[in-house]
């Protein structure tokens, strides 16, 4: 098949959860013999297409808006992106069409392509969904109803989702949401976990069950309320005074006041030498830091999709905590490969970390299970292989009902 995945965001550079999977399911779909590409967003100024090639990929960089004139709103920066995603595909598709363009959910980048989708394009539409608008409002409260970012945002990816061929949902929870959000049969939503590459995040070592003086807790994401990040170091804190050996490093974007306000906290509480806070990390530096940690923590209000950095820390060995809210509670086996909190507050959190400090039999152990559940769950090639099926199956609904004059 001719695949195209669409992707706001593609390493290298700061990239969430649906740039990271794209580029995983680029790299699963080629190596099993197809032929992708990816369009993603490059910079507001140059030439409209921007092509470079990753491991047998063609991935093109689109300009995007902003460039001419200042853009201020997400949801205009939206509208705009969604018609540049129009040109550049009509671009890509002059001289030969793919067989299936795929779209995430969140931000609605096909919006203007299936709006002005020709009723004889063969092509097979399938949206990814990772996680929109709607389930954030309903699980957060971010964005607020009454905001016109909820109001276009949500009547842009409902559309998108609704005149798709197929979906594809990287969590059952998505799933079910979705299921009811659009008043679709839950059978008819294909649930293909994410994957990583596990020849990439993999232990530096065979994990022992040796207690250590000097221990590592590890947290990944961008540093906001939502992520978790700072009832980890609440719960760092906390402990710093039984665990002298102790320390903290937190790898992901955050503004220099954030940076400050919680690096005075720890200091305060005489453990600002044990805080190591190292700004964005790329995502091919990540194993390395991982295989660095001995605990990792994140417990996140609540992860649409898996929660990639649960997977990544388990395939390098490490017990994960999260809280037991949508993808995270799919990723994590509790008391197995990690610990799940019902709350997600600082006390409960806080135990389930020195459960883990104190124990090198039990991080040792749920470190091996959770790089054998990543391996055997959640590898690139089933994980290609279950996408690529679904696409087939998209392909067919859509030949049989184009009618070609």
């Amino acid at each position: 098949m001719r695949i195209c995945l669409v992707s706001q965001e593609y390493p290298p550079g700061h990239v969430g959860g649906i740039g990271t999977q794209c580029r995983v399911k680029a790299l699963g779909l080629a190596a099993r013999g197809h032929d992708v590409e990816v369009l993603t967003g490059g910079q507001s100024s140059g030439p409209a297409l921007l092509s470079r090639e990753d491991r047998g990929v063609a991935v093109h960089e689109l300009r995007t808006p902003g460039g001419p004139f200042a853009v201020y709103r997400t949801e205009t920066y939206w509208l705009g992106y969604s018609w540049a995603v129009l040109g550049a595909l009509r671009s890509l598709t002059d001289e030969r069409p793919f067989d299936v363009i795929d779209f995430p959910d969140y931000g609605a980048e096909g919006f203007a392509f299936q709006l002005d989708r020709r009723e004889e394009d063969q092509t097979a539409l399938v949206v990814h969904l990772h996680g929109s608008l709607s389930m954030f409002a309903e699980q957060i409260g971010w964005p607020e109803r009454h905001e016109s970012l909820y109001r276009v945002g949500t009547f842009m990816e409902d559309l998108s989702i609704e005149s798709a061929d197929a979906l594809i949902a990287a969590s059952r929870s998505i799933a079910e949401l979705a299921a009811i959000r659009y008043g679709i049969p839950l059978e008819r939503i294909e649930v293909v976990e994410g994957a990583i590459d596990t020849e990439a995040f993999s232990p530096a070592r065979e994990r022992t069950a040796q207690d250590s003086e000097q221990l590592t807790l590890l947290f990944v994401g961008d540093v906001e309320a939502s992520k978790g990040v700072q009832t980890v170091l609440e719960a760092f804190i906390g402990l710093a005074g039984r665990y002298p050996g102790l320390s903290l490093v937190i790898a992901g974007s955050a503004d220099p006041g954030t940076v400050q306000e919680m690096s005075d906290m720890a200091a305060s509480a005489g453990a600002g030498e044990r805080l190591k806070m190292l700004g964005f990390v790329e995502h091919e530096d990540l194993p390395e830091l991982y295989r660095s940690a001995d605990v990792f923590a994140a417990p996140s209000d609540y992860e649409g999709g898996l929660g990639m950095v649960y997977l990544e820390a388990m395939a390098c060995g490490l017990p994960a905590v999260a809280l037991a809210a949508g993808g995270a509670a799919e990723a994590i086996a509790h008391e197995q490969t990690g610990i799940l909190l019902e709350r997600g507050d600082v006390r409960e959190t806080m135990a389930a970390i020195e459960q883990l400090v104190s124990d090198g039999e039990l991080r040792a152990r749920m470190g091996v299970a959770g790089r054998q559940r990543v391996r055997e769950r959640f590898g690139m090639d089933r994980y290609a292989a279950r996408v690529a099926g679904a696409y087939e199956l998209a392909v067919q609904r859509r030949r049989a009902s184009v009618v070609v004059w």
